[in-house]
């Protein structure tokens, strides 16, 4: 069973932040959750970054959870 990720949005990134810390961020979740992890929380509505080895495992093995998906 893979473990689910833990990363807060808006306490990763800031517009001050280094490139490398982006770049860390694109490679585990992709750009558009690094980009989102930008914004003012304001501006972004809740959401779930999935991180791109979970995604990849889950499309490989078709399961999540021990459950075999549908």
């Amino acid at each position: 069973m893979l473990a689910y990720p833990v990363l807060a949005p808006q306490a990763c990134l800031t517009p001050a932040s280094d490139f490398s810390k982006f770049q860390h961020v694109t490679s585990e979740y992709g750009a558009k959750a690094a980009g989102l992890f930008l914004l003012p929380q304001a501006w972004v509505p809740k959401f779930a970054a999935v991180s791109i080895g979970l995604y990849s495992a889950w499309r490989r093995d078709g399961v999540l959870d021990g459950r075999q998906r549908g």
